[in-house]
């Protein structure tokens, strides 16, 4: 009787996977119908949100929450092993969707600031077959650079569009990475799936689809590690060895910076928690180390190569210089604003109420404090336990605690000083990643005393918030206060014809997009012309009409001013309730078309304008 009511119970919980994997694969298949049928951008879009009707994202998130479901539920699910690959497939498909929507949509390129500036470079070697490595446009991030380079030449396809679509196949990577590195760092088949659960989300905003060096150095971080620890446990590492030492040489010429650094922090944090794990253990009255690792390959090696191979390559670059002379003039004179301060700048002129604020903070990063509020809670019960008690935490949980602790550590120094260059959200990105893992080893100790249902409502709660605020954060929009990153085909006609019949020999304002990484975009890095510029471009607020009848009033010499579609409907579509702090007007653009004599129109084509401003 009673193997008969566990086989009972067995099957009704096959077939509530059976039908969430139904919903969820019928809800991505109305989805593709959808996207199919709607028709590609004809200009510029403010924001992707808005162009596809509402049920259009409620099937996103229909089929998000069945993936998040099934993988709950494998959990706890006797003798089902497999029936988390629905799930997990179900999440990495809706992610690659949402993350190619700009490549359905038919954008020429998303990225209007630094993803220039990579395609230059990459336009640099289709060019003239080689990089800089001195100059003004000195490439110190060679290898993702090449690797488009390659793909251009072996697809067919041009960098604009590679960009693109590479980043979104990064960020899946990444999520794999995370399933592989869990195998590794896991005790037990929960864990395994909650690490997955709590990675398959989009958690890094629009860098989940930026094409920048750092990200994508960042997303291949997980698969670093699961090949250290991999090369740890197997009898015959010899393969993986090899794509170790690979790996360890190349990551610092992709990126240099934070990219190998952090990587560098890492290795540095896992080797010493793990040293302190057993010092620890010893006094102890030398109890046997219960899920420790052999330590057959010392961290110390890799920490030591990556750290070679760093130095090298980035102290001879101008940057190195560059990023010592930070950290010395804040820690010396306090030269230098700190994100604190330009948030406190922000918030002060705003003058936003309580209810604005959290409203904002919550649409902008509410999955990260999430992650970070339910990681601090684990993070001080492991400590708790491991020091104040002889409970049982084993090595991995140990380390993850510690590695969280120091990047909670890092991000607060970042946000309040100079004394990491690095910037803010860069350091969060490596926070969400050791909050990631903490949350799936260890929230079975903070929800031990629950029964299971309550665990996996809660458990689904977390995800499905941090879920539905991740898709509706992963693209700049008015919903975040910023404005879609899309290049259009317009904009991109409009800077080419500028750039062949202009006069060098007079300066450009622009508005909507940066003249230079515009230029790098058409021309590379090399060829620009004398006159163009990356700071102090933007024309003085309202024109100048506040004070004088004409914008050619504001300077001696004649210039160019360049304005996009992004420019001019900036203000009254991300900040419509802050009217009070918009630098153009509605009314501004009217009394320059219409009433300026010192500002003619010689080029408009829709969505890119081109004046020349007569000065007075």
């Amino acid at each position: 009787m009673k193997i008969y009511i566990k086989s009972l119970e067995g099957l009704k919980k096959n077939v509530i996977i059976n039908v969430l994997s139904i919903i969820g694969f019928f809800s991505l298949f109305i989805l593709l119908i959808i996207i199919a049928i709607t028709p590609p951008s004809k200009g510029y879009e403010i924001s992707i949100y808005t162009i596809y009707p509402i049920y259009f994202w409620f099937f996103f998130i229909i089929s998000i929450t069945c993936g998040i479901l099934i993988l709950l539920s494998s959990c706890f699910i006797q003798n089902q092993p497999k029936w988390w690959i629905f799930g997990f497939f179900m999440l990495t498909y809706t992610n690659i969707t949402i993350l190619l929507l700009p490549f359905f949509r038919g954008y020429t390129t998303l990225g209007r600031g630094d993803v220039l500036t990579h395609i230059g470079l990459t336009k640099d070697i289709l060019f003239t077959g080689n990089f800089s490595i001195a100059g003004v446009s000195t490439n110190h991030y060679p290898i993702i650079h090449i690797l488009i380079s390659h793909l251009s030449l072996t697809t067919g396809l041009n960098p604009e569009l590679l960009v693109e679509i590479i980043p979104g196949f990064f960020t899946i990577f990444y999520i794999i990475g995370m399933y592989l590195l869990a195998r590794e760092i896991s005790t037990n088949w929960c864990q395994i799936l909650f690490i997955t659960a709590f990675a398959s989300l989009l958690l890094f905003k629009h860098e989940n689809l930026m094409f920048a060096p750092s990200v994508l150095c960042f997303y291949l971080l997980p698969f670093i590690l699961y090949i250290i620890f991999k090369r740890k446990t197997i009898k015959q590492p010899t393969n993986f060895s090899l794509v170790l030492l690979i790996i360890l040489i190349l990551i610092p010429f992709f990126h240099p910076g934070e990219g190998t650094i952090f990587l560098f922090i890492i290795l540095f944090c896992l080797g010493i928690s793990e040293w302190l794990y057993m010092v620890i253990h010893q006094l102890r009255n030398n109890l046997k180390l219960k899920n420790a690792r052999s330590n057959k390959f010392p961290l110390i090696i890799p920490i030591l190569l990556l750290f070679i191979t760093w130095f090298f390559w980035f102290s001879s670059y101008s940057s190195f210089s560059g990023t010592i002379k930070t950290v010395w003039n804040w820690l010396i004179y306090e030269i230098g604003t700190t994100t604190a301060m330009q948030y406190e700048n922000l918030l002060l002129k705003a003058n936003l109420s309580l209810s604005e604020i959290l409203r904002t903070s919550i649409s902008m990063y509410g999955h990260i404090f999430i992650y970070i509020l339910l990681g601090s809670l684990i993070f001080f019960v492991v400590l708790i336990k491991f020091f104040a008690s002889k409970d049982n935490v084993n090595l991995e949980l140990f380390q993850y605690t510690i590695l969280f602790g120091i990047f909670f550590l890092l991000l607060f120094v970042a946000f309040f000083s100079k004394v990491i260059w690095v910037e803010f959200n860069r350091e969060m990105r490596y926070l969400i990643f050791a909050a990631t893992i903490l949350i799936g080893l260890g929230v079975s100790i903070i929800f031990q005393k629950l029964p299971r249902k309550v665990e996996i409502i809660i458990l689904l709660v977390l995800l499905f918030s941090s879920a539905i605020i991740a898709i509706f954060n992963c693209y700049p929009s008015p919903i975040i206060r910023e404005g879609n990153s899309q290049v259009t085909k317009m904009e991109i006609i409009g800077i080419t014809h500028f750039l062949k019949f202009q006069n060098d020999k007079y300066l450009i304002d622009d508005l909507g997009l940066n003249q230079m990484r515009f230029g790098q975009l058409i021309q590379g890095t090399n060829n620009l012309p004398k006159n163009i510029r990356y700071i102090n471009t933007t024309p003085p607020d309202h024109f100048g009409y506040q004070y004088k009848d004409y914008y050619g009033e504001s300077y001696t010499v004649d210039r160019y001013f360049l304005e996009t579609k992004l420019g001019r409907i900036s203000y009254p579509e991300i900040f419509p309730d802050f009217e009070h702090l918009w630098r153009f007007t509605p009314s501004d653009f009217f009394q320059l078309e219409n009433r300026d004599t010192s500002a003619n129109i010689i080029y408009y084509n829709g969505e890119f304008r081109t004046y020349y401003i007569k000065a007075h």
